[in-house]
């Protein structure tokens, strides 16, 4: 089965050469991933809600082409509601309103975490 990204990027492990070298590359929003990223890693990302199944002709190569709809899709793990009611979308924070956001949400988080890292572990402390 194929998965695509509903986030703004992942990154995931795949095989970049055709001797079967191996590194972590960032797929975008809209991009299908390949069908050699670990299951481990496919796992983690369809419960942050970062990609979702998608059928096999539904899918692209995850490469150049058609620009994605990136309207299209919210990310379910990362909505969350502010104080106004309004939808709150994690994945177009930066760091710092990251960080300003789990201070508010009363969420601790490690402040060296990076961006994505950082993401998930809100997320995670949502659920």
């Amino acid at each position: 089965m194929a998965h695509r990204v509903i986030t703004g990027r992942v990154s995931v492990e795949t095989q970049v050469t055709e001797g079967g070298g191996r590194a972590t590359v960032d797929f975008h929003r809209g991009a299908t991933l390949p069908g050699d990223v670990p299951d481990e890693q496919l796992q983690w990302l369809l419960r942050l809600g970062h990609i979702e199944p998608v059928d096999n002709d539904d899918s692209d190569d995850g490469g150049p082409g058609e620009e994605p709809d990136i309207e299209e899709h919210e990310p379910a793990a990362e909505a969350d509601r502010d104080v106004d009611g309004d939808e709150v979308d994690l994945s177009a924070m930066d760091k710092d309103q990251l960080l300003a956001y789990a201070e508010e949400h009363g969420i601790a988080v490690d402040k060296r975490l990076g961006v994505d890292n950082l993401r998930g572990a809100i997320t995670v402390a949502q659920e």
